[in-house]
Protein backbone atom coordinates (compact mmCIF):
# COMPACT_ATOMS: atom_id res chain seq x y z
CA UNK A 1 0.00 0.00 0.00
CA UNK A 2 1.08 3.54 -0.88
CA UNK A 3 1.78 5.74 2.62
CA UNK A 4 -0.42 8.59 3.38
CA UNK A 5 1.47 11.27 2.73
CA UNK A 6 0.83 14.44 4.43
CA UNK A 7 -0.26 17.48 2.50
CA UNK A 8 1.11 21.21 2.90
CA UNK A 9 -2.20 22.27 4.84
CA UNK A 10 -1.74 18.73 7.33
CA UNK A 11 2.19 20.13 8.16
CA UNK A 12 1.19 23.42 8.73
CA UNK A 13 -1.33 22.33 11.39
CA UNK A 14 0.84 20.34 13.01
CA UNK A 15 4.23 22.87 12.96
CA UNK A 16 1.61 26.03 14.24
CA UNK A 17 0.23 23.60 16.98
CA UNK A 18 4.13 22.61 17.93
CA UNK A 19 4.68 26.20 17.96
CA UNK A 20 1.87 27.19 20.28
CA UNK A 21 2.85 24.23 22.74
CA UNK A 22 6.74 25.14 22.71
CA UNK A 23 6.13 28.83 23.28
CA UNK A 24 3.33 28.10 25.75
CA UNK A 25 6.18 25.83 27.46
CA UNK A 26 8.72 28.52 27.39
CA UNK A 27 6.97 31.05 28.86
CA UNK A 28 6.35 28.88 31.72
CA UNK A 29 9.04 27.65 32.70
CA UNK A 30 10.36 31.04 32.45
CA UNK A 31 7.93 32.34 34.71
CA UNK A 32 8.25 29.23 36.82
CA UNK A 33 12.03 30.25 37.29
CA UNK A 34 10.85 33.70 38.95
CA UNK A 35 7.26 32.41 40.62
CA UNK A 36 5.32 34.44 38.51
CA UNK A 37 2.03 33.27 37.00
CA UNK A 38 0.08 35.93 38.10
CA UNK A 39 -1.04 38.27 34.80
CA UNK A 40 -0.71 38.04 31.63
CA UNK A 41 1.59 40.56 31.27
CA UNK A 42 3.83 39.15 33.09
CA UNK A 43 4.02 36.46 30.75
CA UNK A 44 4.23 38.66 27.73
CA UNK A 45 7.14 40.57 29.73
CA UNK A 46 8.92 36.71 29.68
CA UNK A 47 8.35 36.53 26.15
CA UNK A 48 9.48 40.14 25.10
CA UNK A 49 12.61 39.45 27.82
CA UNK A 50 13.35 35.93 25.82
CA UNK A 51 12.74 37.35 22.20
CA UNK A 52 15.45 40.45 22.88
CA UNK A 53 18.17 38.13 24.59
CA UNK A 54 17.88 35.25 21.81
CA UNK A 55 16.65 36.48 18.96
CA UNK A 56 16.77 40.27 17.92
CA UNK A 57 17.97 43.12 19.87
CA UNK A 58 17.42 46.59 18.32
CA UNK A 59 20.57 47.73 20.16
CA UNK A 60 23.20 45.09 19.56
CA UNK A 61 22.11 45.34 15.74
CA UNK A 62 22.28 49.13 15.68
CA UNK A 63 26.06 48.85 17.24
CA UNK A 64 26.53 45.75 14.66
CA UNK A 65 26.37 48.24 12.27
CA UNK A 66 29.64 50.32 13.22
CA UNK A 67 31.74 46.89 13.33
CA UNK A 68 33.69 45.58 10.17
CA UNK A 69 35.08 41.89 9.95
CA UNK A 70 38.10 40.85 11.36
CA UNK A 71 39.54 38.21 8.02
CA UNK A 72 42.92 38.10 10.41
CA UNK A 73 42.33 34.09 11.54
CA UNK A 74 39.20 32.04 11.56
CA UNK A 75 38.64 32.59 15.16
CA UNK A 76 38.93 36.19 14.88
CA UNK A 77 36.17 36.18 11.95
CA UNK A 78 33.79 34.01 13.93
CA UNK A 79 33.82 36.58 16.96
CA UNK A 80 33.80 39.78 14.62
CA UNK A 81 30.67 37.84 12.82
CA UNK A 82 28.71 37.20 15.96
CA UNK A 83 29.38 40.89 17.15
CA UNK A 84 28.07 42.45 13.97
CA UNK A 85 25.28 40.57 12.26
CA UNK A 86 24.52 39.07 16.05
CA UNK A 87 24.38 35.58 17.41
CA UNK A 88 21.09 34.49 15.89
CA UNK A 89 21.92 36.24 12.89
CA UNK A 90 25.13 33.69 12.28
CA UNK A 91 22.32 31.09 13.72
CA UNK A 92 20.33 31.06 10.52
CA UNK A 93 23.23 31.29 8.21
CA UNK A 94 24.11 28.50 9.54
CA UNK A 95 20.61 26.63 8.99
CA UNK A 96 21.09 27.66 5.56
CA UNK A 97 24.44 26.40 4.87
CA UNK A 98 22.79 23.01 6.02
CA UNK A 99 20.00 23.57 3.39
CA UNK A 100 21.62 24.41 0.58
CA UNK A 101 24.05 21.08 1.95
CA UNK A 102 21.39 18.83 1.66
CA UNK A 103 19.90 20.37 -1.75
CA UNK A 104 23.35 20.75 -3.43
CA UNK A 105 23.95 17.03 -2.81
CA UNK A 106 20.54 15.74 -3.94
CA UNK A 107 20.93 17.96 -7.26
CA UNK A 108 24.57 16.37 -7.59
CA UNK A 109 23.83 12.62 -7.00
CA UNK A 110 20.88 13.41 -9.64
CA UNK A 111 22.86 14.79 -12.20
CA UNK A 112 25.91 11.78 -11.16
CA UNK A 113 22.84 9.32 -11.65
CA UNK A 114 21.77 10.82 -14.94
CA UNK A 115 25.32 10.78 -16.23
CA UNK A 116 26.23 7.20 -15.87
CA UNK A 117 29.58 8.15 -14.29
CA UNK A 118 28.95 6.52 -11.35
CA UNK A 119 27.26 3.42 -12.31
CA UNK A 120 29.62 0.58 -11.44
CA UNK A 121 28.56 1.67 -7.78
CA UNK A 122 25.11 1.77 -7.90
CA UNK A 123 23.26 -0.68 -5.29
CA UNK A 124 20.44 -1.78 -6.89
CA UNK A 125 21.67 -1.40 -10.77
CA UNK A 126 18.24 -2.31 -12.45
CA UNK A 127 16.38 0.63 -10.65
CA UNK A 128 17.08 4.31 -11.28
CA UNK A 129 15.82 7.50 -10.33
CA UNK A 130 12.75 9.20 -12.21
CA UNK A 131 12.32 12.77 -12.80
CA UNK A 132 8.52 11.92 -11.27
CA UNK A 133 10.45 10.72 -7.72
CA UNK A 134 12.82 13.13 -7.80
CA UNK A 135 9.90 16.34 -8.01
CA UNK A 136 8.13 14.03 -5.22
CA UNK A 137 10.78 14.40 -3.02
CA UNK A 138 11.64 18.14 -3.72
CA UNK A 139 8.22 18.79 -2.87
CA UNK A 140 8.58 17.39 0.54
CA UNK A 141 11.88 18.98 0.88
CA UNK A 142 9.86 22.56 0.87
CA UNK A 143 7.38 21.92 3.42
CA UNK A 144 10.12 20.02 5.64
CA UNK A 145 12.60 22.41 5.83
CA UNK A 146 10.99 25.32 5.22
CA UNK A 147 8.13 25.20 7.37
CA UNK A 148 9.07 22.26 10.13
CA UNK A 149 12.46 22.13 10.60
CA UNK A 150 12.83 26.30 10.54
CA UNK A 151 10.48 26.17 13.19
CA UNK A 152 11.65 23.74 15.25
CA UNK A 153 15.61 24.89 15.02
CA UNK A 154 14.04 28.61 15.42
CA UNK A 155 12.00 26.95 19.04
CA UNK A 156 14.93 25.76 19.69
CA UNK A 157 17.90 28.10 19.44
CA UNK A 158 17.93 29.21 23.01
CA UNK A 159 18.19 26.06 24.23
CA UNK A 160 21.63 26.41 23.07
CA UNK A 161 22.82 28.20 25.50
CA UNK A 162 20.76 27.21 28.56
CA UNK A 163 23.04 23.46 27.91
CA UNK A 164 25.93 26.00 27.66
CA UNK A 165 26.88 25.14 23.92
CA UNK A 166 28.10 28.76 23.48
CA UNK A 167 29.66 31.27 20.77
CA UNK A 168 32.29 32.82 22.85
CA UNK A 169 33.73 30.37 24.50
CA UNK A 170 37.26 29.43 23.59
CA UNK A 171 37.75 28.63 20.16
CA UNK A 172 38.11 24.95 19.81
CA UNK A 173 41.72 23.55 18.20
CA UNK A 174 40.96 21.41 14.95
CA UNK A 175 42.41 18.06 17.41
CA UNK A 176 38.89 19.14 19.71
CA UNK A 177 36.87 19.75 16.51
CA UNK A 178 37.96 16.50 14.87
CA UNK A 179 37.38 14.10 17.55
CA UNK A 180 34.09 15.58 18.68
CA UNK A 181 32.89 15.03 15.46
CA UNK A 182 33.75 11.13 15.49
CA UNK A 183 31.97 10.72 19.21
CA UNK A 184 28.94 12.85 17.80
CA UNK A 185 28.72 10.20 15.16
CA UNK A 186 28.82 7.20 17.26
CA UNK A 187 26.55 8.84 19.99
CA UNK A 188 24.20 9.94 16.96
CA UNK A 189 23.76 6.17 15.70
CA UNK A 190 22.97 5.16 19.23
CA UNK A 191 20.12 7.33 19.74
CA UNK A 192 19.21 7.05 15.89
CA UNK A 193 19.05 3.35 16.57
CA UNK A 194 16.46 3.48 19.55
CA UNK A 195 14.30 6.36 17.66
CA UNK A 196 14.30 4.89 14.44
CA UNK A 197 13.24 1.01 15.65
CA UNK A 198 10.62 2.68 18.29
CA UNK A 199 9.05 3.95 14.58
CA UNK A 200 8.62 0.59 13.32
CA UNK A 201 6.41 -0.67 15.73
CA UNK A 202 3.26 -1.37 13.74
CA UNK A 203 1.17 1.70 15.05
CA UNK A 204 3.66 4.53 14.41
CA UNK A 205 5.12 2.69 11.30
CA UNK A 206 1.38 2.88 9.64
CA UNK A 207 0.92 6.69 10.58
CA UNK A 208 4.47 7.92 10.46
CA UNK A 209 7.41 6.18 9.86
CA UNK A 210 5.71 5.06 6.49
CA UNK A 211 5.96 8.00 4.45
CA UNK A 212 9.90 7.64 5.20
CA UNK A 213 9.50 3.90 3.17
CA UNK A 214 7.81 5.45 0.23
CA UNK A 215 11.04 5.13 -1.77
CA UNK A 216 12.33 1.80 -1.49
CA UNK A 217 14.99 2.56 -3.95
CA UNK A 218 16.69 5.64 -1.62
CA UNK A 219 18.44 8.76 -3.43
CA UNK A 220 20.18 11.57 -1.90
CA UNK A 221 17.20 13.37 -1.52
CA UNK A 222 14.85 11.24 0.38
CA UNK A 223 17.35 11.35 3.57
CA UNK A 224 14.67 14.39 5.24
CA UNK A 225 11.65 12.32 3.04
CA UNK A 226 9.81 11.56 6.33
CA UNK A 227 6.27 12.73 8.46
CA UNK A 228 7.06 16.21 10.37
CA UNK A 229 6.52 14.11 13.42
CA UNK A 230 8.98 11.78 12.08
CA UNK A 231 11.65 14.73 11.14
CA UNK A 232 11.08 16.43 14.84
CA UNK A 233 11.46 12.98 16.73
CA UNK A 234 14.68 11.62 14.48
CA UNK A 235 15.63 15.58 14.22
CA UNK A 236 16.72 14.68 18.13
CA UNK A 237 19.32 12.40 17.69
CA UNK A 238 21.03 14.87 15.88
CA UNK A 239 21.03 16.95 19.01
CA UNK A 240 21.75 14.81 21.66
CA UNK A 241 25.46 14.46 21.11
CA UNK A 242 26.12 18.01 21.76
CA UNK A 243 24.03 17.81 25.00
CA UNK A 244 26.42 15.38 26.15
CA UNK A 245 29.55 16.76 24.72
CA UNK A 246 28.56 20.12 25.04
CA UNK A 247 30.90 21.96 22.32
CA UNK A 248 32.17 24.94 21.26
CA UNK A 249 29.34 26.25 18.86
CA UNK A 250 31.19 26.68 16.12
CA UNK A 251 32.04 22.58 16.59
CA UNK A 252 28.23 22.27 16.81
CA UNK A 253 27.50 23.68 13.41
CA UNK A 254 30.41 21.55 11.91
CA UNK A 255 28.85 18.32 13.34
CA UNK A 256 25.04 19.63 12.06
CA UNK A 257 26.05 20.17 8.18
CA UNK A 258 28.20 16.79 9.01
CA UNK A 259 24.88 14.91 9.81
CA UNK A 260 23.40 16.81 6.50
CA UNK A 261 25.80 15.42 4.42
CA UNK A 262 25.94 12.17 6.01
CA UNK A 263 22.01 11.42 5.48
CA UNK A 264 22.54 12.21 2.13
CA UNK A 265 25.56 9.72 1.78
CA UNK A 266 23.35 7.25 3.71
CA UNK A 267 20.44 7.97 1.05
CA UNK A 268 22.61 8.28 -2.45
CA UNK A 269 21.69 4.40 -3.93
CA UNK A 270 25.96 4.14 -4.00
CA UNK A 271 28.66 2.20 -2.54
CA UNK A 272 31.23 5.11 -3.11
CA UNK A 273 34.71 4.31 -1.71
CA UNK A 274 34.92 5.86 1.93
CA UNK A 275 37.64 5.88 4.19
CA UNK A 276 35.15 4.18 6.82
CA UNK A 277 35.08 1.19 5.26
CA UNK A 278 38.77 0.74 6.79
CA UNK A 279 37.11 0.02 9.94
CA UNK A 280 37.64 -3.52 11.05
CA UNK A 281 34.77 -5.52 11.43
CA UNK A 282 32.66 -4.13 8.79
CA UNK A 283 31.62 -2.00 11.85
CA UNK A 284 31.15 0.92 9.09
CA UNK A 285 28.15 -0.03 7.30
CA UNK A 286 27.04 2.98 5.07
CA UNK A 287 25.09 3.55 2.10
CA UNK A 288 24.63 -0.70 1.65
CA UNK A 289 23.59 -0.53 5.30
CA UNK A 290 20.94 1.61 4.58
CA UNK A 291 19.65 1.00 1.65
CA UNK A 292 19.02 -2.16 2.48
CA UNK A 293 16.98 -1.11 4.87
CA UNK A 294 14.39 0.29 2.76
CA UNK A 295 13.65 -3.17 1.24
CA UNK A 296 14.19 -5.45 4.31
CA UNK A 297 12.40 -3.03 6.78
CA UNK A 298 13.43 -4.61 10.12
CA UNK A 299 16.66 -5.02 9.76
CA UNK A 300 20.24 -2.27 10.03
CA UNK A 301 18.28 0.98 12.11
CA UNK A 302 20.98 2.61 13.19
CA UNK A 303 22.41 5.77 10.81
CA UNK A 304 25.56 4.54 9.68
CA UNK A 305 27.46 1.87 11.74
CA UNK A 306 26.81 -1.69 12.26
CA UNK A 307 27.46 -2.47 15.75
CA UNK A 308 24.69 -1.92 17.88
CA UNK A 309 22.38 -3.75 15.19
CA UNK A 310 24.83 -6.85 15.48
CA UNK A 311 24.47 -6.56 19.62
CA UNK A 312 20.44 -6.41 19.57
CA UNK A 313 20.37 -8.82 16.88
CA UNK A 314 18.76 -6.15 13.79
CA UNK A 315 21.59 -6.46 11.14
CA UNK A 316 21.66 -7.86 8.41
CA UNK A 317 23.84 -7.85 5.64
CA UNK A 318 22.53 -6.79 1.98
CA UNK A 319 22.58 -9.71 -0.87
CA UNK A 320 26.07 -10.94 -1.46
CA UNK A 321 25.00 -10.91 -5.39
CA UNK A 322 25.14 -7.24 -5.26
CA UNK A 323 28.62 -7.14 -3.57
CA UNK A 324 29.99 -9.96 -6.10
CA UNK A 325 28.17 -8.05 -8.91
CA UNK A 326 30.09 -4.66 -7.97
CA UNK A 327 33.25 -5.76 -7.40
CA UNK A 328 33.09 -7.50 -11.27
CA UNK A 329 32.23 -4.42 -12.24
CA UNK A 330 35.12 -2.20 -10.64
Amino acid sequence: DEPVVETMSTMRAWVICALLVCVGAVAASSGAAQGDYNSLSSLQSQAHLIFEKYYFNSTAWNEGKSKSLDLSSLEALWRSAHVKYTPFGIFLVAYITVTLNYVGMGILFALLERSGLIEKYKIQPTRHLSVAAFLEATKNFLSTYLIVIAVMIIIGYPFLDWFVVNWADEFPSWWTILWQQGAALVLEDFFEYWGHRLLHVPWLYQRIHKVHHHFQTPFAFTGAYAHPLEVVWLGMATFFPALILRPHLFTFYVWINLRQFDTAITHCGYDLPNPFHWLPFDLYGGTRFHDFHHTAFNYNFASRFTLIDKLCGTYKMPPVESAQKKKKDM
